[in-house]
């Protein structure tokens, strides 16, 4: 999408078709990992576009498959958080980070609570989780978490209003948590709340 002429164009298709996954911009190339696809809920590609070639190629298998995750860019670095093993049940703490100057993946200490459908963001060298549900018990998740790289995990604030498959972004210390479902499942609002970090 170019805002200045407001208008979209297409692009290189990405090499699996996919649902639920995480992605993230850096420098002039995105990452693409995890989610599903109609036969595979447990997806571990990694695929890589870049920009200036419009062209796609694949990069190191995440460790584990996993859909419905949280993805953001930490210390240039891809981090991809929580996420669903399978199509409906269950959530995840795992938290894997990939380096493109090393071309591997690493992980990294655990997100307090299972979530998925929840959203990651990267905030001055800091990462924010929020949101997600927890199916197992139909809720879905107050809980926010902020990582800070080598003091590992603390908890923020409760969301006002807890909900998944929500979008989630920052701008200058302030984190955003924009629509998303009060309950599991299709539920909708049009909430828009923030975060001043700490």
């Amino acid at each position: 999408y170019d805002p200045r002429g407001d208008r979209w164009t297409r692009l290189a298709d990405a090499p699996t078709e996919r649902a639920a996954m995480g992605l993230v911009g850096m420098g002039d190339r995105l990452y693409a990992a995890g989610g599903y696809t109609e036969t595979n809920f447990e997806v571990r590609a990694l695929e890589i576009y870049d920009v200036e070639r419009d062209r796609w190629r694949r990069g190191p298998k995440m460790p584990t498959g996993r859909n419905h995750v949280g993805a953001a860019v930490l210390g240039g670095k891809m981090v991809v958080t929580g996420g669903r093993p399978g199509d409906v049940n269950g959530g995840q703490t795992t938290v894997e980070s990939y380096d493109p100057q090393r071309r591997r993946w690493s992980s990294l200490p655990p997100i307090a609570t299972a979530r998925s459908g929840h959203a990651a963001v990267g905030s001055g060298g800091r990462l924010v989780v929020l949101g997600g549900a927890e199916l197992g018990g139909g809720t879905t998740i107050e809980q926010v978490e902020l990582y800070r790289p080598g003091s590992g995990w603390s908890a923020l604030p409760e969301m006002i209003t807890p909900r998944h498959g929500l979008g989630g972004v920052a701008r200058e210390g302030r984190v955003y948590a924009v629509e998303g479902g009060p309950q599991p499942g299709l539920t909708y609002s049009r909430s828009l709340e923030f975060l001043d970090l700490p």
